[in-house]
């Protein structure tokens, strides 16, 4: 382990400005139908997402990205996901200044086919913002992406029957604060390769990981830096498969 380890300026992974965009201009506001409980949204832009729903949120906007609002929303689940990301470019989330929003997936995930998740995503997922956001996986994962997820802000609390956050191609952590219990793997990313896909990079903010198996592990590379990391994992507090590096003094049980 290298633990004189000096941060780069820039992260390992791209920030762009649709990354860290929280503005509203032209949103609309999502609705449910009475009739199956669900709320689809079909085409790219910013939408708002407040108030107290019982259904799910479902997203196939092809190759077109979708920002999501969040002012103070509550979407519990009866079936799968809370949020189903079936496609985009890439979905942001804002968890709006002053607002708390939870998303819970059902016990009874049904017809939702491969998805793992409370937020189950075909593509990348950001989230940004200074409000919180909570997440349950009554039954799976609670954040899970078949591509990148980078959490650039906010204060985020994820509690799951499986593994808390789960990313094919990488995860980017950079929270205000964030609290991870899970029964499965805390933080976990499952692919690598020559493209240096399943990196995982923590470069900000104070977290803290219990997890039933490991709190932290990564397919590829982990580069921990400029943050506070608190891990405990039944297995392993963290371990990779590519190259680990940690900056001195970020991980506070060590």
């Amino acid at each position: 382990m290298n633990t004189s380890y000096e941060p780069p300026e820039e992260s390992f992974c791209e920030i762009t400005a649709l990354d860290l965009d929280t503005g509203e201009e032209g949103a609309k506001e999502v609705a449910f139908s009475e009739e199956d409980g669900i709320c689809d949204i079909t085409e790219g832009g910013t939408y708002v997402l407040k108030g107290d729903y019982e259904g799910q949120v479902r997203i196939d906007a092809k190759e077109y990205p979708v920002h999501l609002i969040l002012e103070n929303a509550r979407v519990k689940s009866y079936h799968g996901p809370a949020l189903h990301i079936l496609s985009a470019s890439k979905v942001v989330l804002t968890a709006k200044e002053g607002t708390e929003n939870e998303f819970q997936d059902s016990p009874d995930y049904g017809q939702a086919g491969d998805a793992n998740g409370c937020i189950y995503s075909e593509t990348d997922v950001s989230i940004n913002g200074t409000g919180s956001l909570f997440i349950y996986g009554n039954k799976k994962s609670a954040l899970s992406s078949k591509g990148c997820v980078k959490i650039l802000e906010g204060k985020i609390g994820v509690q799951s029957k499986k593994d808390g956050i789960r990313a094919n191609d990488g995860i980017l952590l950079s929270p205000e604060e964030m609290e991870v219990k899970s029964e499965g793997n805390g933080i976990v990313t499952r692919k690598s390769g020559k493209d240096g896909k399943g990196f995982l990079e923590a470069c900000g903010g104070k977290i803290s990981v219990v997890a039933g198996k490991n709190a932290v592990l990564s397919a590829g590379d982990l580069f921990i830096r400029d943050c506070s990391l608190t891990l405990k994992g039944i297995l392993s507090d963290y371990s990779c498969e590519g190259e680990l590096k940690i900056q001195k003094g970020c991980i506070a049980n060590e």
